[in-house]
């Protein structure tokens, strides 16, 4: 579940800090309060950080082989209980590591031996303390910290399957039902036996050859996408003849412009629904898309027939959209409805894709 060397870097960086920076730190604080000179704290500065090397050693062995694990397995009763063997495992690596290191090899200076015996001259109860407020505590709350960073990036990695599941979801309810509208279209023609009929089943082809091939992927060329909404406005037109006002216009679209397919089509699906199915005359469909520097602007105009302005529920495909628009650009976009014998819906996406 966790990455092993996911936060590496910030775990190796904040050891370093924890048993140089501290050290060096408290060194500094010990010399203000003492009044040392500065010489004295540059003398012992290269002794200093030698001890802090061998700190930095059992503290990440026990950082990365107890605390972490115990931290990441929710074992929280059992950190605070390896205290206690902090302190043993320290003591013995002082003591038989450090000191013999330090006693044996020539390269280590000669007076480290004396201090390094007199480190080994604390008190019992300053070590505890020493090893509880600078070791112990710190690396334990790097540990924590770790652990609230994994826990964040798992919550944020479910929360996008989440998405991608519910944008799929949203998006096979659209298909069937604006391929269910389309059919309709269809059937209403071919009872008629219109002429018109063969034209429009050769359309729905193209349109479902462009459902089975981009419509699953995350993003398409804004291009491909008016190309196909003129698709369906040209199917449209084939259905109602000469007996409205149809208009398709698009505006500054460029090659490498994206969007999410089938975004669009049922807001023009229900131009027609609303606006030209019960209509006598008089009706219009006007589709316009514009794209700007920062954004893409949909809009959408339909006469509303007298029946339709008693109907104010919307259906499915309105519902589904506006929901795929939350989803997908959060508070990036805006929408824009007016109806006052004129049906209009202005979409207005920032930094379109």
């Amino acid at each position: 579940m966790y990455g092993k060397n996911r936060y590496f870097f910030i775990e190796s960086g904040a050891l370093l800090f924890i048993t140089f920076g501290l050290a060096l730190l408290s060194h500094v604080e010990y010399q203000i309060y003492d009044g040392t000179s500065p010489v004295s704290f540059y003398q012992e500065l290269d002794m200093l950080l030698i001890w802090m090397g061998f700190k930095f050693i059992i503290c990440a062995v026990f950082y990365w082989f107890v605390i972490k694990k115990l931290v990441l397995s929710n074992r929280h009763l059992l950190v605070f209980l390896s205290l206690p063997l902090l302190i043993i495992l320290s003591n013995y690596y002082d003591k038989y590591v450090m000191e013999w290191s330090i006693i044996r090899f020539d390269f280590f200076p000669a007076y480290l031996k004396k201090h390094t015996l007199k480190y080994h001259e604390l008190t019992a109860r300053t070590i505890i303390s020493y090893k509880l407020s600078h070791d112990f505590l710190a690396i334990t709350g790097l540990a924590y910290l770790v652990r609230a960073l994994e826990q964040a990036r798992t919550i944020k990695t479910l929360k996008e399957q989440q998405l991608l599941t519910e944008l799929k979801y949203l998006k096979s309810r659209l298909n069937p039902h604006f391929f269910f509208n389309t059919l309709n279209n269809i059937y209403a023609l071919a009872i008629e036996n219109s002429d018109r009929t063969p034209e429009m089943v050769s359309g729905l082809s193209r349109l479902m050859r462009y459902m089975l091939y981009e419509s699953d992927k995350e993003w398409v060329h804004l291009q491909k996408e008016t190309d196909i909404m003129r698709e369906y406005v040209a199917l449209e037109k084939i259905r109602y003849g000469e007996k409205f006002e149809i208009s398709f216009d698009v505006q500054g679209i460029q090659p490498a412009d994206k969007i999410a397919p089938l975004l669009f089509l049922p807001y023009i699906e229900n131009a027609f629904k609303h606006g030209l199915e019960d209509a006598t005359g008089g009706g219009f469909v006007a589709v316009v898309f514009c794209k700007t520097e920062d954004q893409l602007i949909f809009e959408i105009k339909n006469s509303v027939s007298l029946k339709e302005e008693i109907v104010k529920e919307q259906g499915i495909g309105l519902v589904t959209a506006r929901k795929r628009l939350d989803l997908l650009f959060r508070d990036n976009y805006a929408m824009e409805v007016r109806e006052d014998r004129i049906y209009e819906v202005q979409i207005m996406i920032n930094s379109a894709r």
